[in-house]
C-alpha cells in the first residue's frame, strides 16, 4: 500500500483576496482582476511568484506603483508607471498601490 501526500492548496489569486488588499506593511492596494497593462515602465520581475508575493515585493520598492501578476506563468512584474491597459484579460491581475493624499 502506498500513500501520497495531499497536494498543496493553490496560492490565493486575485479573486480570492480582499479588495482593497492590505499588505503586511499596511500599504493598501486596489485589486483589478482580469486586467493588465500592455505598456509600462517596469522596475523588476519575479519568477515563480504568487499574487501576494508580488504585492509584497512592490511594497518593498518605493518607486513601485503597480504589481502585475500573470497566473499561468507565475510571473510578477513590478511597475512604476503603467499605460495602455486592457481589461477582460483572464489570468492577469494588477494591484494598484494607494498613496496617501
Amino acid at each position: 500500500m502506498t500513500t501520497s501526500e495531499a497536494p498543496d492548496a493553490p496560492a490565493p489569486q486575485c479573486a480570492d483576496l480582499d479588495n482593497p488588499y492590505f499588505a503586511d506593511d499596511e500599504i493598501e492596494y486596489e485589486l483589478y482582476c482580469n486586467w493588465r497593462f500592455d505598456g509600462y515602465e517596469d522596475i523588476g520581475y519575479q519568477q515563480d511568484s504568487t499574487m501576494e508575493k508580488c504585492i509584497k515585493a512592490c511594497g518593498q520598492l518605493g518607486a513601485c506603483n503597480y504589481a502585475q501578476f500573470e497566473t499561468e506563468n507565475s510571473l510578477c512584474i513590478l511597475i512604476a508607471t503603467g499605460f495602455d491597459y486592457s481589461s477582460n484579460k483572464p489570468g492577469f491581475a494588477v494591484a494598484a498601490r494607494q498613496r496617501p493624499n
